[in-house]
Order: structure tokens, then sequence, then C-alpha cells
């Protein structure tokens, strides 16, 4: 059965669902999206919950939904999109909705961005000449008109960082509300940091996580540990090639780390659980990281670069920081965690502790209230 077929299933029973809840196929937002709709449940709210893959054409998959969906899209209290710069179906969709509607609510989880490229959405790519025509054509020509009305016809923008919030007004949004990212209860009888299995990076592979200059790191590191490198997660189809080739320079250490692959949500949150160290060595981020708060959640010891979604972690205290694309101090920091299990549980139990404090899908849903209230009531 497709993803959109079985989003079809969840939404046809409920006519009149309080939240229509949109979220891509796979990924990050996905499981935000996917966690969100639980939260909202259980809180009394009825949702009907839709979920878009981008195969085929994002834009007319987009509009098909649109128009099987325009009666309980016309009578929902909330219209409630979660949008990734890479869910072009999901843009699509929220477009078409605000032509209907003034007050969708977006989740902006790479905000300022609301999404990468969208004009290339109006056909199916894949091809060389559909690429060019996607990309060097229609992308240029459509992404810039199209992001300003999504904009401006959208009732309030959700942001998850102070940063992202500043930085979405100043790009044209209006009504900009931020929230805390929410998360799930750690795993319970997950080991300590000191008793953990692994070296973990997890999350979509790409040049900006910095899997280079961990590949660099590691080739020193590698030689005096017992810890292996275990890195979970895939590329997007625009950066195989760019995969492939970190995977050959890899493979020439004297301990190339271990590629996981693809994990389904039980096993990727199992993988974060169980490891000694997340190591989070991103070039450039999103404002906040969902990987970064599952790891501290689960009372992980963090080290990652100083980029805007780690912004939250305090050097010394809740995980170790070093400064991006450098090697020699990713290798010192990863190093020293290695070889200090005791330290590995203070910077974990402090992760911990703060990040119950600031992340449950409880307040993340409080804050997505108030966002609907005031929506409601400016564009009444």
């Amino acid at each position: 059965m497709s993803t959109v077929s079985a989003a079809r299933r969840n939404v046809a029973p409920l006519l009149t669902p309080e939240v229509v809840l949109v979220r891509p196929a796979v990924g990050g937002v996905a499981y935000v999206g996917r966690s969100v709709a639980v939260a909202l449940r259980s809180r009394g709210h009825t949702v009907a919950e839709l979920e878009l893959a981008d195969t085929g054409a994002p834009a007319v998959r987009a509009l098909s939904e649109a128009w099987r969906l325009r009666r309980t899209l016309r009578r929902a209290r909330t219209i409630h999109v979660e949008l990734g710069s890479t869910g072009l179906g999901v843009f699509w969709f929220a477009l078409i909705v605000s032509l209907l509607r003034r007050d969708v609510v977006l989740i902006l989880h790479d905000a300022p961005r609301l999404a990468s490229r969208p004009g290339a959405g109006l056909i199916a790519t894949g091809t060389r000449w559909r690429d060019i025509l996607a990309y060097r054509f229609l992308a240029p020509l459509l992404d810039g008109a199209l992001t300003r009305i999504l904009r401006r016809r959208t009732g309030a923008h959700v942001v998850l960082s102070e940063t992202a919030r500043l930085a979405s007004l100043a790009a044209g949004s209006s009504r900009v509300h931020r929230i805390d990212l929410g998360a799930d209860p750690p795993t319970p009888g997950r080991p300590s940091p000191s008793a953990g299995d692994c070296v973990l990076f997890a999350g979509f592979l790409g040049p900006g996580k910095g899997l280079g200059t961990l590949c660099e790191a590691w080739s020193c590191v590698s030689r005096t540990t017992t810890l292996p490198l275990r890195i979970a997660g895939v590329a997007g189809p625009s950066h195989e090639a760019w995969a492939a080739q970190l995977r050959g320079r890899c493979a020439a250490l004297a301990w190339p780390p271990e590629w996981l692959g693809w994990l389904e949500e039980e096993e990727f949150s199992a993988a974060i659980a169980g490891s000694a160290i997340v190591v989070l060595p991103y070039a450039r981020s999103n404002p906040a990281s969902g990987v970064l708060v599952r790891a501290m959640i689960e009372g992980r010891a963090v080290l990652a670069t100083r980029v805007p979604a780690t912004r939250c972690v305090g050097h010394g205290r809740t995980g170790l920081l070093v400064p991006p694309d450098d090697p020699p101090a990713l290798g010192d920091a990863l190093a020293a965690l290695i070889a200090d299990p005791a330290l590995r549980d203070h910077l974990g139990r402090e992760a911990a502790s703060w990040a119950a404090e600031h992340h449950s899908w409880a307040h993340h849903v409080e804050g997505l209230a108030a966002a609907y209230g005031w929506t409601a009531e400016e564009t009444r």
C-alpha cells in the first residue's frame, strides 16, 4: 500500500476533525508529526493525519489530495503542517490549502527557509532532462514567488529557536511563535554512557553534517579506542555520489566506521539509547536538532560543533563543543570522552536533567495550542 493510500485511511473516517495534521512520510520531521498527533489525541483532540511522500510530481500529488479532502479541510478547526526544507509535497499542499483558508499553521523545522527549490515540485524528477528542467529552469523562475505567497497567506509560523524566530521575521514572516521541540521519555533500562557500546552519528547524511571532518578525526582516534564508530542514516538522492565518495575515504581507515543505513524508528531510538557518545560534527545546521534532543533526553554524552542547533549545549556541563570543520579539535575531544567513562556519565546525567525540563511532547503541544488559538483569533 502506498504512503498516500495509508494516509487516506487516516483522514477519511474523521469528516470534521479538530486538527488536520500534514507531514512528510519519512525522516525527522515525520517523526515529530507522528509524535505531535499522539500528544494531541492524549489531550482529547480529534486528529486526522495526512502524510505526503515526495514521489512523482509533488505538486500534482498535493493538489490531488487537497481536492479529495476539500470538505474536511474547510471544516477542520486547525490545519497543522509540519514543514521541512526537503518536503516539496508538504510545501505544495500547504500552498494550495492556504488559497482555501488563511489560518494554516506552519511548523517550520528549517526556518527561516520554507523549502529547498519548491518550483522543482511541479514535475517528476529522476532523469537527466527532467532534473535540468526542474532545478535549472522551474526552480529559479518560481521559487521566490511561491515562497512569498506561502509566507503571506498562512496564519502563523511556529519555529524551534529564538534565532529562527528572529530570522523568520527578517525574512518576511509576520506572525511567528517559538516553542521547544518535544521528545519521548528516556528508554527504560538503557545503559549509562560509560557502558555504551559505540560512538554514534545519527541522522540524514549530507555535506553539511560534517562527516568528512568526523572521518578525518576518526583516522587518529580509531587507533587507540575500543569503541566502534557507527553511522546511522542515508543520503538523499542528490547526495548519493558524495556519500559514496565518503564511504570510500572511510574504508581506507585502520578501523572504518560501521554504516548502519536506514533504521526503523524503534531501531533508531535503540541505537541512540545504547550509545556511549553521540557525535554531531555539523558544519552547518538548522535551528534545532531532533537527534541532539533525543540524545540529551537519553542521557548520552554529546560531542557537537558550535552551530545554531547546539546552542542549548552547555560546554563542559551538558556536553562538549568544538569548532566546526576542525578535525584535530574534534579528534582530541572524542579521544578525551572515550578515555574518561566518568566524564561521559557526568555529562549524560546533566544533559538528561536539563532536557527533561525543556523537552517533552506535553510542553510542545501546549505551545502549539497557544499558536492555534492566536491564529484563530487573528484570522477570524
